[in-house]
Order: structure tokens, then C-alpha cells, then sequence
């Protein structure tokens, strides 16, 4: 259906459950709701009653894919403006967007008691106009401010249920509150979904392992209707490249080759009507980890004030391969049991984690995003993760994280943070040290991946001794196997007061933090081989070309030698004649061509090397003059090249 609207126009203090105007949206007022909201003077919505009022709108089904977004002008006191989502029309049930004491927070509510499960400072202005939108996408909850990406909120405990208002705080006259200037809300279509063209995969929010230098090919699936000539796509604005040039039977597939690390939207259309197209937005290239462990690797307070936190920052957003094996944008809580597969490791209370927190602090250091494939499950022994005989089997912890991390298509690094019911248990350092082999050994062979093990916190369930246990039998299995590396020690950070787990904002920060700097520190940088382009040739006499190139990216690494190659025959190499120019490193140069052979013809292509290789610019062609003159092209003491000249002329 199409966006239903609200205006607000009408009759003066006409409650909002009777208003009407054609072709704008009508509102249901929840029949738990004692308070009121009314239309002002202004021909504005406003709450007129200190009771809490919720009103959801009719036009739009009970769905788990919509959103609803609102224009508010502040007058004066600014708490208490309010969207809803998943809402129940009966008791006041469901997740409210509320702007209070200084923030914006997202509440899942239960029967009227809020639980907080997002939020984003800022400070609102009297007079000042702000357009909030409040987006649910399955288990995510999107709350944009001004058309930017404030919060993102996993849930486990959504509920299918309507979009609306509410209001609270008595408004009851002009000169006081919050004004709701306009309204729009509407349901959004499947991800992918285009016109006559469909992206199946990748999924919005997916991160593609990134390989050697940081690149890696896009596959792009989906399905067509119509007859393309051809399907082209791009990536994060790029140029258009076909990667199917003779479409047939309504599905494609193709690849967008050597794509370099970011995120960005992923388009694909029909090249002959260029209007059948489609888009999946937030699609990476990345590092993608896989959190395996127990509670405070799942994350465990499930709500309060300023606790959850969301997987950004400034230019990237974290994915999360969910427990429902889809993909979504990252936020708390990142691993919770929604439409979970693998019972193995549910985990009904999965709440804020210092994973979160860990990937905002790396991804602009990185520049790509970062992927998270939870698998823990709190309170396990180490002897359950240990491998069977099918590696595969999904019914065991080891087995469902191998799964899922194949189907996520691989992960760069295990994350391992476990240990706690093992201190308290009694388990020996013998007996650790080699179920943990096993664990990351299992990982090793089946994915080609190590595992970081971080060292245990110091939490008051269990004795100083018994977790020296414990952190000794991990340094053991670092010193003894290549398959385990070193987390970070965590032993400076102990419990918040349950006596196991990490629950307040500061403290999950810093552990995620200490995590983020450990990974900064292993992970290697990305070098690739330069990039390098061949500028035009020109002929400046039956002996002479001057060429050069220019190096557009030295790959992260030093470029040690650039210049230009060429031949008689085509794809010339190093191996070949070769100039190389004065100076090494990025940027423009010349490197001319003396004495060579009149009305011949060179193919030429400029070259650049550093650490990981040698890049090669396109192939350019140029012939020499018929003039006739001395110049010596040839072998000389078993030397090939050009006799007379070897360097550079800039």
C-alpha cells in the first residue's frame, strides 16, 4: 500500500482518535490509555493530559516491516515526544521512541513499565524542528534523526504490531510542550526487491570476508522478470559492469570482481531499460569474526539507561550474521534467540555485550566494516565445545558455529572468551588447556582460522586461584599451539556486582575497547600491489617515445621501483626492456624511450612494485617514424635492452 500521511489539520482540540480528513491516516487509541492528545490552534498534534496515550494507525497492518516518521517543533518542555512500533492497540505494550532528559531512548514497554534498549544524546532547541523516524526491519529497530542513523537495536522479544504516536505531559495550552507538525508511516517491501529485478544475495547488512589487500569479489544472485540483453551492477557509486552479458530463465548470477574493502549500496539493473532495477543497501567488505564462549560474550543485561550501545561509527556499520542465520545491521543485543535455528545456543536473556563496543572502536581504523557471527551460550562448560565426530553437527556448540560460520561464507578469527563456570567448576589447567587445543584446532582445520582467547576477569564467584587456573591453562595453549593467540588480559576488570558479568556502559566500553586494541595490534595491515596507470605515448622522433605513469594507490605499502616496460611483441613485463624513473613512490612520472628502431612498432605498459608484487597499467601502442637514423635495438654481451640509454628522463 502506498505512505499514508497526517497533516493535522481539522477542528481545534478534536481528539486524534476522531480525526478524519481524506486521503490522510485515521488513529486507533489504545484502549489501556488514559491520557488524550488533541489538535492545537496551530493545526498541530499535541498532548493535552499528564496520562500516558498511545494512538496506532489504522491504515497500517500489524507488520514487522514499517516505519513511522514525524516532524516535531519544540516550544518548551521537550520530554515525552513519542513513535511506536510493534504496539499493541489494547494494553501498552510494544517499543516507544521518547525524547527524555537529554537523550533519545527506545523502550521496550510492558504493560506501561519501560525497559531501555537504545539511545542517542542531544540537546533540542525551543523553536527548533527535528523529523525523527522510528523503522523496524524484522528483529532491528532503526531510529533515524534528521535523516541520520542514531540507533540501531536488536530484539529478541518483537512481537508483529502497529505503528503510531504517543503523548504524555499536559500541553493543554500553546505556549508549553511539543508540537507534532506532520506524520507519515508505511510498510517497506522485502530487502532487494526491485522493479522486474531482485537481489537475493548478498543480504543488506552482509560483510564479505575480505581478502589479500583487503579486496574480494562480490557474487550477486536474484531473479528477473522481463527480457534483459544484459545485467549490470555496481557497488558504492562505481562505474556499471555487466556480470551477466546473455541473461536466461529468470535467475542470474555474477560477480563484481576484486572489489576493494568498504560498504556501500550494491545496484543491479537491466542494461537495455535501465529503469528494471534494484539495490541492497550496506553491503561490505570486511573483517568478519566469530564470538564464540559463554555469558559475557553473549552480553547479559537485557536493558537500562545508556547500556545498550549500537555496532557505528562515523562511516561504517557493523553486520551481524544473525542467530536466525540472516544478515542485519549491528547493535545490541547482537546475539539473542530471535526466530533463532540452532537451539544449541539460545539464550532467552542475551542482552548489551562489549562486542559492540569492541567493533566501533575499530572499524575506522580498519576502513571496512565488521561482521559478527555470534555462537556462545552462556554458562557452558569448556568439554561442551569440544568438537565430535561431525564437525558439522548442529546440534552441538562447535558444530552450529562451524556451520555458521561457513554459511556466513568464512570468518578471519575466532574470538574466544570462556572460562568462568570452568573456574568455578574446578576444571584442571591440564584438562583446559587441552579441550582448548581442540576447540581451536577444530577451527584451524575446518576454516583455515585461529583462535584469540582472552585472558579471564577477575569476577567474585570464583577464587583469585581458581581463576589463575584457568587464564595459566590459555597462556599454556598459546605457547603450545599456533592455532591459539593471545586475547587481552582482562583480569583488571572485574564483575559489575552479579558476581560473574560485565553490566554498566563504562565497563562494557572498556572491555570492548582493551579487545579492539589487542586485534588492532594481531591483525595485519592490508597491502596489496600498487596501482598503477600507463600514460599516452608520444612519438617525438624514429628513435624516441616518451611514456610514463602515474601510481594511483601503492597499496598500502612502499612503492620501491616504478616505470615503463615495453616490447615488439605485446604485454610486455619486467622481464623485458625496462626505463625506470628517478624517483620510487606514488604519483605521476616519465620514463622516456631512446634509441630505438625507426618504423617499428612498441607496446608499452608503465610498472610499479612493492612488497606484495608487480602491477602492470594498460598496454599502449606507438611507431616509431620511417626516417631511417642510427639507433641499436638488440642483444650485447648477452645484455637485452636498448644499447646506448638505460634510466629516466623526467
Amino acid at each position: 500500500m502506498a505512505a499514508v500521511t497526517c497533516t493535522f489539520t481539522g477542528d481545534n482540540e478534536t481528539d486524534l482518535s476522531a480525526y478524519s480528513v481524506g486521503g490522510e491516516c485515521t488513529f486507533t487509541k489504545n484502549s489501556a490509555s488514559s491520557g488524550a492528545m488533541v489538535l492545537d490552534n496551530a493545526n498541530r498534534g499535541r498532548s493535552d493530559s499528564a496520562n500516558l496515550s498511545w494512538y496506532s494507525i489504522a491504515e497500517i497492518d500489524a507488520t514487522d516491516r514499517g516505519y513511522i516518521q514525524a516532524s516535531f517543533t519544540i516550544v518548551s518542555n521537550v520530554n515525552w515526544i513519542g513513535l511506536l512500533a510493534a504496539a499493541s492497540t489494547s494494553a501498552h505494550t510494544g517499543y516507544a521512541l521518547r525524547y527524555a532528559t537529554g537523550a533519545w531512548r527506545l523502550y521496550r514497554v510492558a504493560a506501561g513499565s519501560p525497559s531501555e534498549i537504545g539511545f542517542y544524546t542531544q540537546a533540542l532547541s525551543a523553536g527548533s524542528t527535528y523529523t525523527v523516524k522510528l523503522e523496524r526491519r524484522g528483529q532491528e529497530l532503526l531510529v533515524w534523526i534528521d535523516g541520520t542513523l542514531r540507533i540501531i537495536t536488536l530484539c529478541h522479544t518483537l512481537t508483529t504490531g502497529r505503528f503510531g504516536i504517543e503523548g504524555i505531559g499536559d500541553y493543554s495550552t500553546n505556549l508549553a510542550g511539543w508540537r507534532i507538525d506532520s506524520l507519515t508511516a508505511d510498510t517497506l517491501a522485502t530487502d532487494g526487491v526491485g522493479t522486474n529485478i531482485t537481489i537475493i544475495s548478498p543480504q543488506r547488512g552482509q560483510v564479505i570476508p575480505k581478502a589479500t589487500g583487503g579486496r574480494a569479489d562480490i557474487v550477486i544472485t536474484g531473479t528477473y522478470t522481463g527480457t534483459p540483453t544484459a545485467i549490470e551492477a555496481r557497488w558504492k557509486g562505481g562505474a556499471w559492469t555487466t556480470i551477466v552479458a546473455s541473461p536466461s530463465g529468470g535467475t542470474f548470477t555474477g560477480t563484481l570482481s576484486n572489489q576493494l574493502k568498504g560498504q556501500g549500496t550494491l545496484e543491479v539493473r537491466h542494461t537495455d531499460n535501465t529503469a528494471n532495477s534494484a539495490s541492497q543497501e550496506y553491503v561490505g567488505i570486511g573483517l568478519v569474526l566469530a564470538c564464540c564462549g559463554q555469558s559475557n560474550m553473549v552480553g547479559q543485561t537485557a536493558s537500562g539507561a545508556g547500556l545498550f550501545q549500537s555496532g557505528m561509527s562515523a562511516n561504517y556499520i557493523a553486520g551481524v550474521f544473525g542467530n536466525d542465520n540472516l544478515w542485519h545491521l549491528g547493535g545490541d543485543a547482537y546475539d539473542n534467540n530471535y526466530n533463532q535455528v540452532d537451539a544449541v545456543s539460545s539464550d532467552a536473556a542475551g542482552g548489551a555485550s562489549f562486542v559492540t563496543p569492541m567493533v566501533a572502536a575499530m572499524m575506522e581504523a580498519l576502513e571496512c566494516p565488521i561482521a559478527l557471527i555470534p555462537c556462545a551460550k552462556g554458562a557452558t562448560v569448556i568439554s561442551s565445545w569440544l568438537p565430535g565426530a561431525d564437525h558439522l553437527d548442529r546440534t552441538t556448540l562447535y558444530g552450529s558455529a562451524n556451520y555458521r560460520i561457513g554459511l556466513a561464507g568464512g570468518a578471519h578469527l575466532v574470538l574466544w572468551y570462556q572460562g568462568e563456570t570452568d573456574a568455578t567448576g574446578g576444571t584442571t589447567q591440564a584438562n583446559y588447556n587441552s579441550r582448548l587445543d581442540s576447540v581451536a584446532n577444530g577451527f584451524a582445520g575446518d576454516r583455515s582460522i585461529k583462535t584469540m582467547a582472552g585472558l579471564l576477569h577477575n569476577f567474585s564467584a570464583a577464587s583469585d586461584a581458581a581463576i589463575d587456573v584457568i587464564r595459566d591453562a590459555v597462556e599454556e595453549a598459546v605457547a603450545d599451539n599456533a592455532n591459539v593467540v593471545l586475547g587481552p588480559d582482562l583480569w583488571a576488570f572485574a564483575d559489575d556486582g552479579d558476581t560473574f558479568h560485565w553490566s554498566t556502559r563504562a565497563k562494557l566500553t572498556d572491555v570492548g575497547e582493551e579487545w579492539a586494541d589487542t586485534l588492532l595490534d594481531y591483525l595485519p595491515p592490508d597491502i596489496a600491489a600498487p596501482t598503477v596507470t600507463t600514460t599516452a605515448a608520444t612519438v617525438v622522433s624514429p628513435f624516441r617515445i616518451n611514456c610514463g605513469g602515474n601510481v594511483t594507490a601503492d597499496g598500502g605499502a612502499t612503492v620501491t621501483e616504478r616505470g615503463i616496460c615495453w616490447n615488439t611483441t605485446g604485454t610486455p613485463t619486467t622481464g623485458d626492456d625496462t626505463i625506470e624513473a628517478f624517483e620510487a613512490g606514488a604519483g605521476e612520472y616519465a620514463a622516456n624511450m631512446f634509441y630505438l628502431l625507426p618504423n617499428t612498432t612498441y607496446y608499452i605498459r608503465a610498472y610499479a612494485i612493492n612488497s606484495v608484487g608487480t602491477s602492470y597499467g594498460s598496454q599502449v601502442v606507438a611507431t616509431t617514424d620511417d626516417t631511417g637514423g642510427f639507433g641499436y635495438h638488440g642483444s650485447v654481451a648477452g645484455v637485452t635492452g636498448s644499447f646506448g640509454f638505460h634510466g629516466s628522463n623526467n
